[in-house]
């Protein structure tokens, strides 16, 4: 296995196995944008690391997420640093064939003048065989100057760039999206906001549903949208309209005492719901284990379980 490996987001494929999506840190000099997968009792059967290089003298690269295409090959969103560590950032994304080794590799990057960040937190594959890909942006010139914005990029098979749609940040907090296909639309969540648009990337509707929102999971014409405040994890079934059909919370303890921070949550062939993450030192915000919950379909707890490191 990769270790130290920082986990970002997970996958579960249609034979029950896992795909955990990140970086790894094992050479001491930055990130490198990593995959791991896992069978369906948690072994670890193959991994891969994808080595980006650009003009930067520190080539730092960050993988968020990764999505599965309709091949059984991957397309993978992240960052690269474009100078020393990652004040100046671009989009990553990487596609791969089903073997998990890459066909293409893009940048997405407005203008390299600037010195704010520009990350890919998300991308889903299309009927055409073109991806859909979200992101976050900080320019310091139009169409909103100094505030943090998003984008939606639509490409073609290739990675191609067909077009863009902006965000203005103004009072939205974008954070890592992640973006889904629902409802002849994407549906994306950020931060503190889900927004609802059309194929075209045009807003039909923004939610505050939960501050500090954390994953999105897609199941018919509904979706399950999770959240956490350190000590409460929140779950809420919510409906095309971004109306809230049911709701539950319930406080945890970790036993090793340490803040949570949910990551993800995935449907599991029995049909109940895992969700998974990280804990944190309470005092210094260090990565210190990771935990599980297993809930049944209306959010009710079945098991919860930590591993400390």
């Amino acid at each position: 296995a990769l270790s130290p490996f920082r986990f970002e987001s997970a996958k579960v494929k249609s034979d029950g196995s896992y795909l955990l999506f990140g970086s790894d840190m094992s050479s001491g000099a930055g990130y490198v944008p990593a995959m791991i997968e896992l069978d369906s009792n948690l072994n670890v059967v193959d991994n891969k690391l994808y080595s980006v290089t650009t003009l930067s003298s520190s080539d730092d690269a960050r993988i968020y997420d990764g999505s599965i295409c309709a091949d059984g090959g991957l397309i993978l969103t992240g960052a690269i640093s474009l100078d020393m560590g990652m004040a100046h950032t671009a989009g990553l994304i990487i596609r791969t064939d089903p073997a998990g080794n890459p066909i293409w590799t893009k940048l997405f990057d407005n203008d390299t003048s600037t010195i704010f960040p520009e990350i890919a937190t998300s991308a889903k594959e299309l009927a055409d065989g073109g991806f859909i890909v979200f992101g976050n942006i900080m320019e310091n010139d139009v169409p909103f100057p100094f505030q943090r914005g998003a984008c939606l990029i639509r490409t073609d098979a290739m990675g191609d760039t067909l077009w863009t749609k902006y965000f203005d940040g103004t009072g939205m907090d974008f954070g890592k999206g992640d973006i889904q296909l629902f409802n002849d639309g994407f549906l994306i969540n950020c931060l503190n906001n889900v927004i609802h648009t059309d194929t075209l990337g045009n807003i039909r509707w923004a939610k505050d549903i939960f501050m500090q929102s954390a994953d999105v999971l897609i199941q018919d014409s509904t979706f399950i949208m999770i959240a956490d405040d350190q000590t409460t994890l929140h779950v809420a079934n919510v409906d095309t309209s971004g109306s809230i059909l049911w709701e539950t919370s319930f406080s945890f303890e970790d036993p090793f005492q340490h803040y949570q921070l949910t990551t993800k949550i995935v449907k599991r062939h029995s049909g109940n719901l895992l969700i998974s993450g990280v804990t944190l030192n309470d005092t210094s915000s260090v990565m210190m284990g990771s935990f599980h919950f297993n809930l049944d379909p209306m959010g009710n707890m079945l098991s919860s379980y930590f591993y400390d490191t």
